[in-house]
This record gives structure tokens, sequence and C-alpha cells, in this order.
């Protein structure tokens, strides 16, 4: 059963890593799992795409030790799609 709305240590690691969709997710037994997943427009940034740990707080150390997230990078295209010359 998941509660509709999440404890306080998870709406701070919400609020803290906004680059990453942080989620506590349960096993058959009851026991949480806390994930947090690199949101789409951060990937290719250098930053690990999951981190899964046991409690709120591990998870947090985790991703507080992870480098500072650089720009995504950009593929350059060799003729702007709105061209004339574009196919």
């Amino acid at each position: 059963m998941y509660n509709l709305t999440p404890a306080l240590e998870l709406r701070r690691a919400r609020a803290e890593f906004t680059h990453y969709e942080v989620c506590e997710f349960h096993d058959r037994s009851g026991v949480a799992e806390y994930t947090a997943v690199l949101k789409p427009g951060r990937h290719y940034t250098g930053l690990a795409e999951l981190i899964c740990a046991g409690t709120i707080t591990e998870l947090s150390a985790l991703l507080r030790a992870q480098p500072r997230p650089q720009l995504p990078r950009r593929t350059r295209t060799t003729t702007p799609p709105d061209s004339p010359d574009a196919a």
C-alpha cells in the first residue's frame, strides 16, 4: 500500500534533486526501496541514470556524492532543418 502523501524525507529529496525522479517502491513483503531515475532532459550530463538504495538517507547521500551536472550535449546538424537544402 502506498501513501497518497509522501514522507517528508522523500519530499525533501525530490525538492533537492530536481534532475531526478525520486521514487519509493515496496516489495511483496512491504520492504521499501528508494530509486532515483535521471529525467530525460538530463541525459548525457555525466550523472548516473539509475541509483537505488535501501533508505532515503542513503539515496540522498549517493546523489550528493555525484559530480556537478554538466550541460546536456547536443548534436550539431550540418544543415538547419528549416533550410531549403534540408531533405
